[in-house]
């Protein structure tokens, strides 16, 4: 099974987001065990909109942090986070299939987690942006 660990070490100093990155991995880790458990699909899809429900009001207040920074990366911070919910649009219309791709699903979000939320977040937030 698939972990979704945060302990603090990925710290990005602001601690609205550092919180909200501490409750996606909670919400991720409860989806990875309802997939692990067998749960059936209608438990599994609530965890799921569980965490997509969060993380698309989590992007909107880091987007909006990342604009009074004035940062630079914002656009490009921005395009990620459509291209995630994209991705996972894509996959839930397939878990409401017969053939639900759960390995694919939580390959994406476990992917996301590490390197956008652990790495990525890391590198642009901590950083302090060049003001105009």
């Amino acid at each position: 099974m698939l972990e979704f660990v945060w302990d603090g070490s990925a710290s990005v100093g602001h601690p609205e987001i550092d919180r909200q990155h501490a409750k996606l991995a909670e919400l991720a880790g409860t989806l990875a065990r309802s997939v692990a458990d067998g749960d059936r699909k209608d438990a599994v899809m609530r965890c799921l909109t569980d965490l997509y429900l969060y993380a698309n009001g989590h992007f909107r207040e880091e987007e909006a942090l990342l604009q009074s920074l004035g940062h630079p990366e914002l656009a490009r911070h921005s395009s990620m986070h459509r291209d995630f919910v994209q991705n996972v649009d894509g996959l839930v219309d397939c878990c409401l299939s017969q053939n639900a791709p759960y390995d694919a699903l939580m390959d994406l979000l476990h992917t996301w987690y590490t390197e956008h939320v652990l790495g990525e977040d890391v590198r642009v937030l901590r950083q302090e942006p060049c003001r105009a």
